[in-house]
């Protein structure tokens, strides 16, 4: 089943899209429906409707008039990058003559359903990101285009293996800009092709900003926090099938406050950090640890454990070394279901 997202966004560093829950002038009223998202248009300018299921074949050549409706983004696929988490689009707008978007604040926030250990479960978010496209317009011709929309660091709370596409749910608020009207060739930018925008309507790529506003970092704080739970609930049966008497390495252990590594550590900076060993060794886990004996009682920390598993302690710190981790972040722990601490941690 296809799902309904917005603009693909290809980013280098953090995710702007964000998609925060605000009321008043800046939020665009839309439709919220699971797997068809779309946004109202504040320029109200009739236009004809376009087939919807017509492909995608060649930028307006003309001056392109706003669509009386805000266009809709079908998720098709969501992939892992180093430090982001890229999400694949079909964007199609209703007027047959093409579309834009021309705003700096299209804000895009994307959910999952789906529940720690399967099926269904309150909506949570995964994604969040602002895209400015005051410089270069967004150009979506009547047959519509494919956009990657790229969420970085801190803008993404979960990794593509733990996502099932079917189970998200997109909440887009475009923004226009200013103009009623754009020419095709301000758009050149908006396209990770060399073709020239009068060409072929080659898939897009948009890099989402990493700059945040007040109101987006306590919404993705709070996602974070959640995100952590859910995490912690997920790889639990990992844990239990694989990982039991089995020595691992450690590779952090930490929690909102604490001040370590030159930073005052957050929710979305221990999650981050966790997501980026999970894209490297999908067998990566995250535990919480007053969830396990083998950790002392009332630390209430996040650790992260790398994956790797070794019949001995030595075997575990050998990898440490063999990786170049420093004897602080990286040391054998033994994991157990039931048990004492005593004797499940060896350092370096």
């Amino acid at each position: 089943m296809a799902l309904v997202v917005v603009l693909l966004l290809a980013v280098g560093g953090g995710g702007v899209w964000a998609w925060k829950h605000f009321a008043g002038g800046n939020r665009d009223s839309g439709s919220n429906a699971r797997n068809d998202a779309t946004g109202a248009d504040q320029d109200k300018q009739s236009k004809p409707k376009a087939d919807q299921t017509a492909s995608a074949t060649a930028l307006p050549s003309g001056e392109i008039k706003a669509c009386s409706d805000m266009p809709t983004l079908n998720v098709t696929s969501v992939e892992d990058g180093q430090g982001q988490l890229q999400v694949k689009a079909d964007v199609k707008t209703s007027c047959a003559e093409g579309d834009f978007l021309a705003g700096s604040s299209n804000r895009i926030l994307i959910y999952s359903s789906t529940a720690p250990t399967g099926g269904s479960d309150v909506d949570h978010l995964v994604a969040s990101g602002t895209f400015d496209f005051s410089a270069s317009p967004l150009i979506i011709p009547g047959g519509g285009r494919t956009v990657t929309l790229s969420f970085g660091e801190q803008h993404y709370f979960r990794t593509a293996k733990d996502i099932d596409v079917k189970d998200l749910k997109v909440t887009p608020s475009f923004d226009r800009g200013s103009q009623p009207s754009v020419a095709p060739d301000k758009s050149k930018a908006s396209s990770s092709s060399s073709a020239s925008p009068s060409s072929s309507a080659s898939p897009a790529t948009v890099s989402a900003s990493s700059a945040s506003d007040p109101s987006q970092d306590e919404q993705d704080e709070k996602a974070a926090e959640e995100a952590l739970q859910w995490q912690s609930k997920h790889d639990r049966p990992l844990i239990m099938s694989k990982y039991l008497g089995k020595w691992t390495p450690q590779l952090s252990s930490k929690k909102a406050g604490l001040v370590a590594d030159g930073k005052t550590w957050t929710n979305r900076s221990i999650l981050a950090d966790f997501l980026k060993v999970r894209q490297t060794n999908p067998d990566a886990a995250l535990v919480f640890s007053d969830d396990w004996s083998v950790f002392d009682a009332g630390g209430s920390w996040w650790v992260v454990l790398s994956g790797e598993l070794y019949g001995t302690a030595e075997e575990a710190n050998a990898w440490c070394d063999t990786q170049g981790y420093d004897a602080d972040h990286c040391y054998a722990k033994r994991m157990e279901s039931s048990g004492p601490s005593t004797g499940t941690t060896k350092t370096r």
